[in-house]
């Protein structure tokens, strides 16, 4: 079940009139009450960053656009709704930075930056590091778990800042 697609003239053949795939509107391939009647449901998206209370960061960083939010807090809301549902937000733990190697778990998002994913809907967040499951955690819990799964150079810097500004103790 697909709402949209797009690559080489090979998939679009594939596509074409294949009983096995269906195409409905976005409206309705994303609606979290359809997709959540599907047991077991697993959604797996990908975001820029995360601030260390589960706030979800997908479609830019700042005030630069990036991407659109697309589908995911829909698909979140699903597997959080759906029986034995699960979801996944996968995030790579750096990137290059203008100054060199930046977390991409951080204190908090840029000043502009849009929230994707609020955090009271985030269930795992995985990195190269491993991943966390935040729901139902406390703010602390949330932070020293999300530390965790950062880039190990930055886990110390983050426990500070999060202790600095009372996230912690």
């Amino acid at each position: 079940v697909a709402a949209f697609a797009a690559g080489p003239q090979e998939v679009m053949d594939f596509l074409h009139n294949n009983p096995d795939i269906e195409m409905g509107s976005m409206s309705e391939v994303v609606d979290p009450y359809e997709v959540a009647k599907n047991d077991n449901f697993v959604s797996i998206n990908t975001c820029l960053m995360i601030d260390l209370v589960g706030q979800v960061a997908s479609e830019g960083a700042g005030f630069s656009q990036i991407s659109g939010s697309g589908g995911q807090l829909d698909f979140v809301r699903a597997a959080n709704m759906a029986k034995n549902g699960v979801s996944i937000l996968a995030l790579a733990a750096t990137r290059e930075g203008k100054d060199g190697l930046e977390s991409n778990i951080r204190l908090s998002l840029p000043v502009g930056t849009p929230i994707t994913t609020p955090r009271n809907d985030v269930h795992i967040v995985a990195t190269e590091y491993g991943s966390v499951n935040l729901r139902g955690m406390t703010v602390s819990e949330r932070v020293h778990a999300l530390a965790n799964i950062a880039h190990p150079d930055f886990r110390e810097s983050l426990l500070a800042e999060a202790k600095q500004h009372g996230l912690v103790k």
